[in-house]
């Protein structure tokens, strides 16, 4: 069931049982309120969907190396 499909649900007084899943990365949580923080992350990174957020993952991956990289040069000098 998607996450819309789940929130209708929960907004009518229906039982919603977990586990909920990010449509963005596909992280799981057990509580839908869970979900909702954890999406207002990725909106507030200007990642609203799969596409972004692997992009900017690669960015940020790419980042970390470049430090550690420039670290261990300052260390073996």
């Amino acid at each position: 069931m998607k996450m819309h499909q789940r929130i209708e649900r929960e907004k009518e007084g229906q039982s919603v049982d977990g586990p909920f899943q990010c449509e963005i990365c596909g992280r799981e949580f057990l509580q839908l309120q869970s979900v909702k923080i954890h999406l207002g992350k990725h909106r507030a990174n200007g990642e609203n969907n799969l596409q972004e957020y692997l992009e900017k993952r690669a960015l940020r991956l790419a980042a970390s190396k470049a430090r550690s990289r420039q670290k261990s040069k300052v260390y073996k000098a």
